[in-house]
């Protein structure tokens, strides 16, 4: 019986939680909308956040066989959107959004910058990469971008399609272990094992959709095209789940 009052004082709590996140974040939302007269066009500033997991969906077998969901991150928030709304059932969207994503391999095999330039990335073994042990090794990329969506939405609930230009900048790779002789090796802002210009895809594209309750949601995205350019290291296509929460939705 304890059990049962326990769950239900915290499901209690967890509603009233969400009813004022869900207040609170129509207020913003009416706050950051800006209408463009008596027009059905307006524009928002920070619209909404994502946060999900990727992971890889073709390419290079290492990379796939050496990574998982949990250990790719992926994390973006809207910057300013442009709406047209001639309903309260349809709207189009424009939108310029930034997003990080993190992949991390497991602890056998690391990242490994090479070239004159430290701009093409490897993975190589720990004993070949002379590592004893790896505590992190990630790849990460910086990625603007400029999604155009339609939404459909009824009594609260809606669906949400769309299409996405990338614009990638340089990738950086980071480690966290220690070499042969037991010695903690730190590349997370410099060393050996770090660069922050490895040569990606400028241009890319991706596909998503999302399933709306009010101001959160469910999202996939695929990202057909490679992040490193072709020469300059693996060749690997990713999907990404996750959640998206805000004030454009």
């Amino acid at each position: 019986m304890k059990k049962i009052l326990t769950f239900l004082l915290v499901l209690s709590l967890c509603s009233t939680s969400f009813a004022q996140i869900r207040e609170r974040t129509s207020q913003w939302a009416d706050n950051t909308d800006f209408e463009l007269g008596a027009t059905p066009f307006s524009f928002r500033a920070l619209g909404y956040l994502s946060f999900g997991f990727s992971s890889v969906l073709s390419g290079d077998e290492v990379v796939k066989n050496h990574t998982s969901f949990f250990k790719n991150p992926q994390f973006g928030f809207n910057i300013l959107s442009f709406i047209y709304k001639p309903s309260q059932y349809f709207r189009a969207s424009l939108g310029a959004d930034i997003v990080w994503t993190w992949y991390q391999l497991d602890k056998d095999v690391l990242w490994v910058p090479a070239g004159s330039a430290a701009d093409h990335v490897s993975i190589l073994p720990t004993e070949i990469a002379l590592m004893q042990s790896v505590k992190k090794s990630v790849f990460t990329v910086s990625t603007f971008e400029f999604p155009l969506n339609i939404n459909m939405r009824a009594a609260g609930m809606g669906l949400q399609l769309g299409a996405a230009l990338e614009v990638n900048l340089a990738g950086r790779t980071q480690f966290r272990g220690t070499d042969l002789v037991g010695n903690d090796v730190n590349c997370m802002g410099g060393g050996a094992l770090y660069s922050k210009q490895i040569k990606t895809n400028t241009l890319g594209y991706n596909l998503h959709a999302a399933i709306l309750l009010n101001h959160g949601g469910v999202f996939v995205k695929f990202r057909p095209r490679p992040v490193v350019q072709d020469g300059y290291g693996p060749q690997f296509s990713t999907w990404t789940l996750g959640l998206v929460c805000g004030l454009g939705m």
